[in-house]
C-alpha cells in the first residue's frame, strides 16, 4: 500500500479504550462516520452512528501547502536575488 496513512482513534461512548485505525480516508456520510481502510488486500470501511461517539482523533500528515508567511519570506528572498528551495 503506497498510500499515505491516517492515524485515527475513535471513543465510543460504551467504551473505555478507543478503537485505533491506520486508514486511508474518514469522513461523515449522513448521520454516519465512516472510516476507510485496507485489510487483505481489500479495502474495507466501517460505519459508526455520530450518535455513538465521544471523540475522534484524527493524525493528518503536514500540509504542503505553502503558508502566507512563508510566501513572504520566499518573496523577500526572490527580491534580493537568493534561490530557495522547499524541504
Amino acid at each position: 500500500m503506497s498510500e499515505k496513512l491516517l492515524h485515527i482513534q475513535i471513543q465510543r461512548n460504551e467504551t473505555s479504550q478507543p478503537l485505533v485505525y491506520e486508514a486511508l480516508n474518514a469522513y461523515t456520510k449522513g448521520p454516519m462516520y465512516c472510516v476507510l481502510f485496507e485489510r487483505d488486500g481489500k479495502r474495507v470501511i466501517h460505519k459508526f452512528p455520530l450518535c455513538s461517539l465521544f471523540r475522534v482523533e484524527e493524525d493528518y500528515m503536514p500540509s504542503k501547502r505553502i503558508t502566507s508567511s512563508e510566501q513572504s519570506i520566499q518573496r523577500l528572498r526572490e527580491d534580493a536575488g537568493i534561490e530557495c528551495t522547499r524541504r
